[in-house]
């Protein structure tokens, strides 16, 4: 092999091999071996939670507080973390705050990641505030996995974002539209094995 080709391809080789391997199951687990037994909803009530879905002539935020009514009696210990302008823990279901606002999801993240979750579900309907500050937290987000419902219709780019922040914290990404109640959603998603 002549000199020329072979400089670059020994160059691309050695740089191949100082990278390091991702191993995605080991993450993941690792994330698992470090959690408490805490789960945790952030619930996203900004201002386009009012908006009705669906054909059950309900608002967002309607069948949001139905869901996490429905989450609470099969789970009393779990927590709900809402985010509007602010982020803040609430008690119970009756808690969750009328909507408005904007989308602060990197302020809730940082509330559930001290509570060291196995299990975050996000339930959202739009982007955050900012993708950069939500992702770097979820990013750092050491424990558990991360999963989201996007409330809407697919390929809306807030759907994209919340697929994207599920795979970085090794959970799933659902679609509500609303066609039938959110809380069989949610429900089915804490439910859920973890993904290796």
């Amino acid at each position: 092999m002549s000199s020329e080709v072979a400089a670059p391809l020994l160059s691309v080789i050695r740089k191949l091999q100082q990278a390091p391997v991702v191993d995605r199951a080991g993450k993941v687990k690792r994330r698992f071996d470090r959690a408490t037994e805490v789960r945790v909803v952030l619930c996203d009530v900004s201002d386009s939670m009012m908006d009705e879905i669906g054909s059950l002539g309900l608002r967002k935020y309607e069948q949001l507080r139905i869901a996490l009514e429905d989450a609470v009696r099969a789970d009393p210990m779990l927590r709900i973390i809402v985010f509007g302008t602010t982020a803040k823990q609430v008690g119970c279901a009756a808690e969750v705050p009328q909507p408005g606002g904007s989308t602060n999801l990197h302020a809730a993240l940082q509330i559930a990641a001290e509570m060291k979750p196995r299990r975050t579900i996000i339930i959202s309907d739009g982007m955050p505030n900012s993708q950069h500050l939500a992702t770097e937290v979820a990013e750092d987000f050491l424990t558990g996995s991360i999963d989201t419902i996007y409330c809407g219709p697919e390929g809306h780019p807030g759907c994209d974002y919340l697929h994207s922040l599920a795979r970085l914290g090794g959970g799933r990404g659902v679609v509500w539209e609303g066609r039938e109640s959110l809380a069989p959603v949610l429900h089915q998603l804490l439910l859920a094995p973890p993904i290796y």
